[in-house]
């Protein structure tokens, strides 16, 4: 069993695992995907370290990273692999950013919301305060996604990181979610 899990109908998140690092290296490598990923892992054995490292962590809980996978079980009950999230805490248990990664034969079923809606839900049940999402400008499903999640736009940072595989300065869009204006927090603090 999983450390970190939650599930909503047919919905699951947990921590990423040995056996999802074909996929996630795939995923963030895809040619519709890479463009707006900060992590693209050259390899597979890159992202099985990273899920042996994260045994024991749960998103938004420590500085290190944590990648959730997205997972879909299907009428038959098997399991498709259809995402995943990456969280860093840079106030942990307090706030936390948050990414989103869908592979391109799954975009467009409303997936990214509800996996998004669980793991936000779940983040302020714990008592964090504050999740932030960065996102490429030019990402427009991603910008449209973290409006319909209701995150306030804070901003945009111009040339503010450097993308080394594509040799260019990319802007962020900053979003921000508090605890308090959660729209789907328990008890509407």
């Amino acid at each position: 069993m999983d450390s970190f899990y939650l599930q909503d109908g047919t919905l699951s998140l947990r921590g990423m695992r040995a056996e999802d690092a074909r996929f996630v290296q795939q995923c963030r490598t895809h040619p519709e995907v890479a463009r707006f990923q900060s992590w693209r892992p050259a390899t597979v054995a890159e992202v099985v370290a990273l899920a042996q490292e994260q045994e024991g962590r749960a998103p938004g809980m420590q500085e290190e990273p944590f990648q959730v996978v997205i997972a879909l079980q299907d009428a038959q009950g098997q399991e498709h692999r259809v995402g995943d999230m990456g969280t860093g805490a840079f106030d942990p248990g307090r706030q936390m950013e948050l990414g989103i990664v869908l592979d391109p034969a799954w975009q467009g079923r409303g997936l990214a919301s509800r996996a998004c809606r669980l793991l936000l839900t779940h983040l302020f049940t714990v008592g964090l305060h504050r999740v932030t999402a960065r996102i490429d400008p030019r990402n427009g499903p991603s910008l449209r996604l973290f409006e319909r999640l209701g995150f306030e736009h804070e901003g945009q940072e111009h040339q503010c990181c450097w993308d080394e595989h594509y040799q260019e300065w990319t802007d962020e869009v900053l979003f921000a979610m508090l605890a308090s204006r959660w729209p789907h927090y328990p008890d509407g603090r």
